[in-house]
């Protein structure tokens, strides 16, 4: 936790734990049944249960909800150097629904109890970590202005909207009440927002809930599983903090619904059913759409698909749009440029350990052949010693067998624990011999890295045995003719809405293949891309960033860019997290 501050505190972002003070716990050291409210009938009211544990809380009475906090609050701020604060529940009830009926309490049976409680409780957290109160979403447009934010969450309780990704796009309440009195984030929990109860795992659903975020003008988010990953967390960043961060404090001047051609207001989008158009302007000059459609929308000479966006202004541009066929996004403001090609492979090679490929191979002998394996680091296992393995496989033989390997020998260069993200690390020539009995054929050369009974997760070609497909051989003549053909990896569910041939897409501002973030502060710009792992294209163009001398990165290294085509120059920063000049974006 104490990392986790000082992670936030070095990059100027604030910082809270999730605190609970309206949901007791029988569990709960210091429990006593004297704070929690009653039904009617003289029974605790029952609060959240929790299924991970099989415990039912119960609801705390208000007048319990700051001594409580007090035996805590100013110790998590304490230890942990909390700069805001979440307050669990509070915020995502109506406050008629957690009624005290306890006859010897002031305010029995009365819903302002709760609602003052409530309130109270935000003002005391506020006055502990100095900065910002959040809160869960659900009924939060009660407390709008109470708090700070909330994850705002679709629907609650009776009125609950189970398919997010098939909500209306009727931005007008949530636009004119609620964003003038707090900064919402979020649509809301994940499980919550999309059916079922499950949690988001598709492209399209990513997309979609980006889009609602951005329309009815909400800070970005992550929840779930996401959390921990990078290409994810950057799109947030770098995609919707830029637009979000300029809408935050505007109140829309204008928002219209497109129907049957011709932009109306809410009352003409709500007699003609048709909420999946949506415009808003902002006073600062914005304006942004959104298009939950299924067909293509043209919008200010951008092509914005089903769930993208686009947001002009002035020196501002933001979309998730199609470029050359291919969904991408951009964004760019007077200080930042950031440009995103959707590269399935790098989604795909989000934290496995490396991706195998044949450095080379040699037939020395009839029956003799030498290989040498290669890895591209995606995300080291410090620590960890895995052993490379190589087998040969035939079509004819089970998935799991490797029942026609010879003698093998040799070793890896570098140990495994000391790998590091972006190195390429070239292992030693292993020599084979083939078995006289081997038939000529064609076999499948399937690689991997291994330690005890445990083999490492790579990125490619998986045979389903954690066993990766790099090439073939074909023997012939008894094995005195033996060849060696690359296989490229192949994507086995090519996303309609990712660049599953990674592509190189146009930008206009920067070519790339990958993502690509420039930003400028006080004179000093700085470069980065993801992943770190591969080479990924990065091509600037140099009327919108002149092209510097050098550039000077994280690890020490200087690099010199090198003019390419057109008005473009171009570096690799591959290994490297980021590289800076003095410059300006212009």
């Amino acid at each position: 936790m104490q990392q986790i501050e000082s992670a936030t505190e070095a990059f100027s972002c604030l910082y809270a734990a999730h605190e609970n003070y309206a949901d007791y716990y029988p569990n709960y050291p210091e429990y006593t049944a004297a704070a929690t409210m009653l039904n009617a009938d003289g029974s605790q009211l029952q609060a959240w249960y929790n299924p991970s544990t099989g415990i039912q809380s119960f609801a705390t009475k208000p007048s319990w909800f700051i001594p409580n906090a007090e035996t805590q609050s100013p110790f998590i701020h304490k230890e942990y150097g909390t700069s805001a604060a979440f307050i669990d529940v509070n915020s995502a009830l109506l406050p008629w629904l957690r009624r005290d009926n306890d006859p010897s309490v002031a305010g029995s049976g009365m819903f302002g109890t709760y609602r003052d409680g409530s309130t109270a409780l935000w003002a005391y957290e506020r006055s502990v970590v100095g900065g910002p109160v959040l809160g869960e979403g659900g009924y939060h447009w009660f407390w709008s202005g109470l708090l700070d934010g909330v994850e705002a969450q679709f629907g609650a309780e009776a009125t609950p909207i189970t398919n997010g990704i098939e909500a209306p796009l009727f931005v007008d309440f949530d636009l004119t009440r609620i964003h003038p009195l707090q900064t919402n984030y979020g649509m809301g929990y994940y499980s919550r927002w999309m059916p079922g109860g499950t949690t988001i795992t598709s492209t399209a659903a990513l997309d979609a809930y980006r889009m609602q975020e951005i329309i009815f003008g909400h800070s970005p988010y992550l929840t779930d599983g996401l959390w921990s990953s990078v290409p994810r967390a950057l799109l947030e960043q770098d995609l919707v903090s830029p637009v979000s961060f300029r809408y935050t404090l505007q109140t829309p001047n204008a928002i219209a619904y497109m129907v049957n051609g011709a932009w109306t207001d809410a009352s003409g989008a709500a007699k003609a059913g048709d909420f999946t158009l949506a415009q808003v302007s902002y006073p600062n000059g914005d304006t942004i759409i959104a298009n939950s459609q299924p067909s293509n929308v043209t919008w200010n000479s951008l092509q914005i698909p089903q769930y993208g966006w686009a947001a002009t202004g002035t020196g501002f541009l933001a979309y998730t749009a199609v470029l050359g066929g291919q969904i991408a996004d951009y964004s760019q403001t007077a200080s930042s440029i950031f440009a995103n090609a959707r590269n399935q492979a790098d989604i795909l090679s989000e934290n496995t350990f490396a991706t195998p490929s044949a450095a080379s191979f040699n037939q020395i002998a009839p029956g003799e052949i030498q290989i040498q394996m290669a890895w591209d680091v995606n995300t080291p296992a410090p620590g960890t010693a895995y052993q490379e393995f190589i087998h040969f496989v035939s079509s004819q033989t089970p998935a799991g067998s490797n029942d026609l390997s010879g003698v093998t020998g040799g070793a890896t260069l570098v140990p495994t624990g000391s790998w590091t993200t972006g190195e390429r690390v070239v292992g030693n020539p292993w020599t084979y011999y083939l078995p006289s009995t081997m038939p000529d054929g064609i076999y499948q050369v399937r690689v991997g890295l291994w330690s005890g009974s445990q083999r490492a997760v790579l990125y490619g070609n998986n045979d389903g045995n954690l066993r990766y497909t790099v090439g073939s051989l074909t023997v012939s003549n008894n094995g005195s003719s033996v060849t060696f053909t690359a296989v490229p990896i192949t994507i086995p569910s090519p996303d309609p809405r990712l660049n599953s041939a990674g592509t190189v897409v146009d930008f206009g501002t920067v070519l790339t293949d990958g993502m690509v973030s420039l930003q400028q502060t006080a004179g000093t710009v700085t470069l980065s891309s993801y992943p770190r792992s591969r080479d990924v294209v990065i091509q600037i163009n140099s009327g919108n960033v002149a092209m510097p001398a050098s550039l000077t990165c994280d690890n020490g290294d200087v690099l010199t860019p090198v003019v390419v085509a057109g008005n473009y120059w171009q570096v690799d920063l591959r290994a490297r997290k980021y590289c800076t000049w003095s410059g300006t974006l212009q």
